[in-house]
């Protein structure tokens, strides 16, 4: 990263060069966004408006009002302006297509408010345009066959530019996609991962890419990375259709043959093995790019972070309390998140005499911490800093307790989905059980602070629940060696039975729920998952409407203040569209 700033600096010292200062563009962004810091990302941001005022002198003339107003009514009329651009005209409109789009990105960040999102939106409506436009030119001159006179780093760049915006838009709730889309914008995912593919010319037939590093575009890369974070990083954030674990593993091996300490293909080889079930072997691969000499810190907390959530779903909780204490001390991403965990793996291993720096004091001086530290984006709170602000007041309301705290980040990361199904088993199961067999021996009206019995109840049943189906429901990706359980064990009719049954507790126990009412609207989530894998459709539905609708069956269960208002609501609600979109594509 060092030899590339001084390379930039050294090829372009008047900062006047067109493509030199997309790639300053490019790492100044990734740096601000790396450590949210705001001098950082009001220097990119400066970077970023530079770059486009070059990029915009070297477009082609803009056309008066008179002739934009005529290309309305005109077929193709966008397209034979592209047309007539020269090369360096072309290159110049994607520049600057990618520098408002950059720029636009930072603005939002660094500003945090929404007028300034409102604004932003429509630079990056104006980038969405740009992109079409050029893929239509690309679609035009490719119409008999491959057109060779345009060159491969202008292809990679469009490739890039329309493949990323359109996988973006996929992602979003289908009754906010169909708004987009009378504006102009395209939310087709199929499109959108079949275009990426394209720059390095990826097919299913083959284990390597058509084009190799003397035949690709500067952008193709890129383009590799957005797919695996599409494959390896959003779809265990939420279910989402056309995920390819089999072609995420070829990029992957490929671009680590080409680059075999690049951090972020490193990364990505241990994002893999995760979505295997094989969080041991994701740790190794972050070793490796941990022990390189890495110039910038912030891609060591990137690694920092999977290597803690790793350490969570082998329950190995000292492990991940040092990972997120380090994220705590040098990481501004988002230090409140940092510390909750930092505190909620301390109270897992707090009866340990291993562990002498998990004392209550040290926790309640974590706790103590967490109000100082939220911070807004957009004008708003991070969803999943209020949901830790939220457990650190309730932990303080309830004389210094919280029940299974670690195990609930967990559910909240969407780690459990990838935890091997031996350690399901063996471990996590049989651990909510001595918990839940330990809270049921109490008396709910004098246990804790006297109302918490049932929220605690609850917790543990939907866990339970959601480790049973995880078990008796893998991912189609995960290895033997995570899929083998110890003699005994239950069969996956229990496992199905037995998730089915705790869900069912969560819901007869609604009305008592008194704080947590997050996990209700999550249970139905997990039980709609769970019939929608048997195949009923109908249960399936019925329990995906109570979070669509926002609103539980149960009569009354609403006396609390901020009433229907639940953490991470949001989350939750795109998840459930996207698991609605895949029943409703199954035949």
């Amino acid at each position: 990263m060092k030899e590339c700033e001084e390379g930039l600096r050294v090829n372009d010292p008047d900062n006047n060069h067109l493509y030199l200062q997309v790639g300053n563009t490019i790492l100044s962004a990734l740096k601000g966004m790396m450590t949210f810091d705001s001098s950082d990302l009001l220097s990119a941001l400066d970077i970023a408006k530079s770059t486009s005022n070059i990029a915009s002198s070297l477009r082609h003339p803009t056309e008066s009002v008179f002739s934009k107003l005529g290309g309305l009514v005109r077929t193709n009329h966008a397209v034979a302006r592209v047309k007539a651009m020269t090369v360096l005209e072309l290159h110049a409109e994607l520049c600057y297509a990618e520098c408002i789009l950059m720029k636009a990105v930072l603005a939002i960040v660094a500003g945090g408010d929404w007028m300034g999102l409102i604004r932003e939106a429509l630079n990056m409506r104006t980038a969405h345009g740009i992109y079409k436009t050029l893929q239509q030119f690309l679609d035009e001159a490719d119409k008999n066959g491959f057109d060779e006179s345009i060159d491969m780093d202008f292809r990679s760049g469009v490739l890039l530019g329309s493949g990323t915006s359109a996988l973006i838009l996929s992602l979003l709730p289908a009754k906010v996609l169909k708004v987009a889309e009378v504006f102009g914008f395209l939310g087709d995912r199929e499109y959108a991962l079949k275009t990426l593919m394209a720059a390095g010319g990826w097919s299913p037939n083959s284990d390597l890419p058509a084009y190799n590093e003397e035949t690709e575009g500067v952008r193709r890369p890129i383009c590799d990375m957005v797919i695996l974070v599409f494959h390896l990083v959003i779809s265990v954030l939420m279910p989402v259709s056309h995920v390819d674990i089999p072609t995420a593993r070829k990029i992957v091996n490929y671009n680590l043959g080409r680059y075999p300490t690049g951090i972020f293909f490193l990364y990505f080889q241990a994002r893999l093995m995760t979505s295997q079930c094989e969080p041991e072997r994701a740790n190794a691969s972050l070793q490796k790019a941990l022990d390189l000499d890495l110039e910038y810190v912030q891609l060591q907390h990137m690694c920092l972070w999977d290597y803690g959530c790793n350490y969570l779903i082998t329950t190995q909780y000292d492990g991940a309390r040092q990972c997120f204490e380090i994220l705590r001390e040098e990481s501004n991403w988002s230090r409140a998140v940092y510390t909750y965990i930092s505190a909620a793996t301390m109270m897992m291993v707090a009866d340990d005499p291993r562990y002498p720096e998990a004392t209550t004091a040290n926790i309640l001086e974590l706790m103590a911490e967490l109000p100082k530290l939220s911070k807004k984006l957009a004008g708003k709170s991070l969803p999943i800093e209020k949901m830790c602000l939220r457990k650190g007041r309730k932990y303080l309301a309830q004389g210094n307790y919280l029940f299974l705290p670690a195990m609930e980040l967990s559910y909240s990361f969407g780690l459990i989905g990838h935890a091997p199904k031996r350690l399901l088993v063996d471990v996590w199961i049989p651990r909510i059980t001595a918990a839940l067999e330990d809270l049921e021996r109490q008396n709910p009206e004098t246990y804790g602070n006297g109302v918490q019995y049932w929220d605690d109840y609850v917790l543990g049943h939907f866990l339970r629940g959601v480790c049973q189906f995880i078990s008796r429901y893998q991912p189609p990706e995960a290895t033997a060696d995570a899929l083998r359980v110890s003699p005994g064990a239950p069969t996956d009719k229990q496992l199905d039975a037995g998730a089915e049954a705790d869900f069912k507790k969560v819901i007869a126990a609604s009305p008592q729920v008194r704080l947590d009412h997050w996990m209700l609207f999550h249970n139905h989530y997990e039980l709609g998952r769970l019939y929608a894998k048997r195949g009923d459709k109908k249960n399936a539905r019925l329990h995906f409407d109570v979070v669509i609708n926002n609103k539980l069956p149960t009569p009354n269960l609403y006396t609390h203040k901020g009433q229907g208002k639940y953490s991470m609501e949001g989350a939750l609600q795109i998840k459930t569209h996207s698991a609605i979109s895949n029943l409703d594509s199954k035949k």
